[in-house]
């Protein structure tokens, strides 16, 4: 929440800039600069990673990110990592010449918007050539951004087609500035500036802002998703590639510590966050800890709780949940979600999981999947009920059609109408029900998959997909597994025939998060494991205790073994 003080401030420079006049090129820089800086203190200082987290600024969870640099060459690509996420606006070539147009590509919630709000707060905290009171937070002489006399922070997704470039200024950024005096300021300190573009990916098409000769003469920065990197690159070739891998592992202490301690103490290592530290250190949870949004849930749930789950079905349905919320968080306050929302996560996840299932018990397990495969399968799952909705609508179509023809006393005419009506009815309802049920597009968004690029020829290259983590294939798999028990036992017996001695323990995270989901799953599991697939006891313990030993409606561990 603002202060009064910043209100304040940010009211006189938007008054100062208003001021000039509308048919006016004349500008003042340093009350733009103001007005540029109060805004971004404002409205992107905040946490959003994990809905209800108010309390942390964007200092609190900011840490080091391992930012790779590709740099392609005829006979080999190397890749150089960078030192600090400030080395994204002092990058040279091999000449020593200065890189200023950047494309930053990451996966869903590796940190590109967070980039993004740190680079633009860095500058807005810098002191200003008037002297004024503005806090420091770093020293001017070696910031690189120090360089810059504006920086206009755009989101991609709030970019309209054919939109100029002082449009988009106008629009996002100095909607009191007239738009004569913004394109007299970007001419004139063209070089001086730097745009960040976050979003690219949102973008709905090519001919946009981008191609702007403005920024020719600036440093421009632009994030996107990992799959839409070569798209980019067709159409953008000025542009230097990095990659956001994750959060470095040393820094991922820090980013607990601040998360778990109150703001007063973040200055001091916690034991909490020591003892999540090490136990992250050591636990199945190392890797996929660097993904700064499973490591802000794994860190909300260990606050609320002062303990981590050892549930791993508790904490990854927490995860899911967060990925929705973070996505849905871009369109509608996280307040609002109401279950239509929840529903819409609980709908996609058994979608997901039908092709995510049959890939982990292939002879062969398969982790990335066609476009079309995972698409097909989710609309066949819900075949009957897009059935029905296409009928209906069309019956509805045709009765207005019918209607309307009775009305106008034409017999034939009420028949073409109706016929017309049914048709179109048809027409309209497939197409929105093949939008919706574009199980990629809804998986991609929330973060759950990922694009990977086709080594294969341009003209048979195909959209293919993998799950951030092979973790969540397993548990998208068990959701819909675990589904048939009650309403297709036939089925869910099918599946369980494919689970025997040879490939239990390549499947044991699938059966965890099964048994942990359904109490019902859970005993069928557990007496066909012990019963065919020659375990020990401690892998039924372990089953036993995902799925909640307190339940009566599951078998003991003597039983099983015996």
């Amino acid at each position: 929440m603002d202060n009064p003080g910043e209100q304040h401030q940010r009211a006189d420079a938007e008054e100062l800039v208003g001021k000039v006049q509308e048919d006016s090129s004349s500008y003042d820089l340093l009350q733009v600069q103001s007005q540029l800086k109060a805004d971004y203190k404002a409205k992107r200082n905040g946490f959003v990673f994990v809905p209800g987290v108010t309390d942390l600024s964007l200092d609190d969870y900011f840490v080091d990110l391992s930012i790779i640099r590709r740099e392609s060459r005829p006979t080999e690509v190397t890749l150089h990592e960078l030192t600090t996420y400030s080395d994204l606006v002092t990058l040279e070539d091999k000449r020593k010449d200065q890189l200023t147009h950047i494309l930053v590509g990451a996966d869903v919630g590796l940190g590109k918007t967070t980039l993004i709000n740190k680079l633009v707060l860095d500058w807005a905290s810098l002191p200003q050539d008037d002297n004024s009171n503005d806090v420091i937070c770093c020293d001017k002489t070696q910031n690189p951004l120090d360089k810059f006399d504006l920086v206009f922070a755009f989101d991609a997704n709030k970019l309209l087609t054919h939109m100029d470039l002082a449009d988009a200024i106008h629009d996002q950024l100095l909607s009191g500035m007239s738009k004569s005096a913004i394109k007299a300021m970007i001419t004139a300190h063209g070089d001086k500036i730097l745009y960040l573009f976050d979003g690219y990916d949102e973008l709905k098409s090519h001919q946009n802002v981008l191609n702007n000769k403005h920024l020719n003469r600036g440093y421009v920065i632009v994030t996107t998703r990992l799959n839409m990197v070569d798209e980019f690159s067709a159409h953008y070739d000025r542009y230097v590639h990095v990659a956001i891998m994750g959060v470095v592992w040393k820094s991922r202490k820090i980013f607990i510590n601040n998360f778990l301690s109150q703001a007063d103490r973040r200055d001091q290592i916690s034991k909490d966050a020591i003892d999540l530290w090490e136990y992250l250190n050591q636990s199945h949870l190392n890797q996929i800890s660097c993904h700064p949004l499973m490591l802000a849930t794994i860190c909300s749930i260990f606050k609320n709780r002062r303990e981590i789950p050892l549930r791993m079905t508790t904490l990854y349905n927490q995860a899911i949940y967060d990925f929705a919320m973070h996505f849905y968080a871009k369109s509608i306050p996280i307040e609002t979600c109401t279950e239509k929302e929840i529903s819409e996560v609980d709908e996609l996840i058994l979608a997901l999981g039908s092709p995510a299932l049959k890939g982990l018990l292939y002879k062969e397990t398969k982790l990335v999947f066609d476009k079309e495969d995972i698409d097909t399968i989710g609309r066949f799952q819900f075949a009957p009920t897009n059935a029905w909705l296409v009928v209906s609508c069309s019956v509805l179509c045709a009765c207005i059609g019918l209607e309307v023809g009775l009305r106008l006393e034409s017999l034939q005419l009420s028949l073409i109408l109706a016929i017309v009506g049914f048709i179109l009815g048809t027409i309209l309802l497939s197409v929105k029900i093949n939008h919706f049920f574009n199980i990629t597009e809804r998986g991609e968004n929330i973060g759950l998959l990922k694009r990977v690029s086709n080594p294969g020829k341009t003209a048979t290259k195909r959209a293919q997909y993998v799950f951030l983590h092979k973790t969540f294939q397993e548990f998208t798999a068990a959701k819909y597994w675990s589904s048939l028990v009650l309403i297709n036992r036939a089925k869910f017996d099918y599946y369980l025939t494919h689970i025997t001695r040879d490939n239990v323990v390549d499947v044991q995270y699938l059966i965890r998060f099964c048994c942990g989901l359904d109490s019902e799953s859970a005993s069928v599991i557990l007496q066909h494991v012990g019963t065919n697939c020659e375990v020990d006891g401690h892998f039924i313990q372990t089953l036993l205790f995902e799925a909640e030993t307190d339940s009566d409606e599951l078998p003991n561990l003597q039983d099983i073994l015996s």
